[in-house]
This record gives structure tokens, C-alpha cells and sequence, in this order.
């Protein structure tokens, strides 16, 4: 377990040092650090490494706190190749670093919470607990794109689509995170449900 966590956080950390370092010749120090900390994915990415960051050092991260990781890997990879990928190309450095954040910690974090992480432990009131961070991070990223302009996704983005429709896109994401949270509680209760009666088929 701790192992797989160490990967996955390496894989974590040094995707997100890329999509930082990469734009500083351009942007600077400053002015790359507010683009990097503008997108739902990098805050995301940067709380599941540090999560696993800790595991790898055999510290305690509990089960709520994993299934959280691995609900928003997996929907921001899901939004992403839906909604996102044909936005941008990105190249070298970069396609790295969107691989790593879009393609293997989704599917990474998808099987480490299949494989490693105790199940029975979620209620369905964790996928309302957990709707709260995409929540937040809208209202953060409306309120910034108020006050410069800018919007890190096409669909918040005030300015050309107006509050209607974002306010749409808002809601019917937010229906997509709790759905898919309550999937997430469903599914561990049925693993718990099917470790619990191998355990009881084992000979004793």
C-alpha cells in the first residue's frame, strides 16, 4: 500500500511541478503560481499528493478522506476527457504532465481505492460532505473571474456564455459529483458485502 501511494504521489508531484514550472519564462514567478492555483484539477492534485504523500510515509489517511481522493480523480478525468480535451494541445513537457493529472492518477487512484482502501466505511451523507469542495471551488473561481476576467474553464465563463447557462453548467456538475459520489458509497458497500462473504467461504 504504501508503495503504490509513493507512485502515485510521485506521479502527483511532479506533474504539478511541471504545469507550474513550465509556464514561469513567460509568465514569472508570481504570475505562473496565480494561473497554477486557478484550476480545479492542480487544488485537487495538490491535496490527493499531499494525501498520499502520507500514506507513503505511514501515516493514518482515513477511508472518508481516500474515497474523496478517488471520486475527484476519477470525475475530474471523466469532465476532462469529456468536456476539456479538445480545448488544448499540449506538447513536450506538458503532455506529461496532463497525462499524469488526467489519465494515470485517475486510473491510479480508481484501483488504489479498489485494492487498498478498507470498504463498508462510507454513509451517503459523505457524497453531500464531498460535494462541498466543488462547491467551493466555484464559488471561488466566479468570484475571481469577476474581479480579472479570466476563467479557467470555457463553461464558467461569465463573460461569453452569461450567468444563465453557467449557472446551468454549475448545477448539472454539481448533480454529476453528488451522483457520482453516491455511486462511490453504493459500490463500497457492495465490496464490503462481497469481502465479508469470502471471508466466510474461507475453510477454517
Amino acid at each position: 500500500m504504501r508503495l503504490a501511494a509513493g507512485l502515485l504521489a510521485g506521479v502527483g508531484a511532479a506533474s504539478l511541478l511541471v504545469q507550474w514550472a513550465v509556464p514561469v519564462p513567460l509568465l514569472g514567478l508570481m504570475g505562473s503560481t496565480a494561473l497554477f492555483l486557478g484550476f480545479y484539477t492542480i487544488l485537487t492534485f495538490l491535496v490527493v499528493t499531499a494525501l498520499l504523500g502520507a500514506l507513503a510515509a505511514g501515516r493514518h489517511v482515513g477511508p472518508r478522506a481516500l474515497g474523496w481522493a478517488a471520486l475527484q480523480a476519477v470525475m475530474i478525468g471523466l469532465i476532462y476527457h469529456l468536456l476539456l480535451a479538445d480545448a488544448w494541445s499540449p506538447q513536450g513537457l506538458m503532455w506529461w504532465a496532463d497525462q499524469g493529472l488526467h489519465v494515470v492518477l485517475p486510473v491510479g487512484m480508481a484501483l488504489f481505492w479498489w485494492r487498498y482502501v478498507p470498504h463498508g466505511r462510507l454513509a451517503r451523507r459523505d457524497a453531500l460532505i464531498w460535494l462541498g469542495w466543488p462547491a467551493g471551488f466555484a464559488v471561488y473561481a466566479l468570484a475571481r473571474g469577476a474581479a480579472t476576467g479570466w476563467y479557467p474553464y470555457w463553461f464558467l465563463d461569465v463573460a461569453s456564455l452569461g450567468w444563465r447557462s453557467v449557472g446551468l453548467a454549475v448545477l448539472l456538475l454539481g448533480i454529476a459529483f453528488l451522483l457520482g459520489g453516491l455511486l462511490m458509497v453504493a459500490i463500497d458497500r457492495a465490496l464490503a458485502r462481497s469481502g465479508e462473504k469470502m471471508r466466510g467461504q474461507r475453510p477454517r
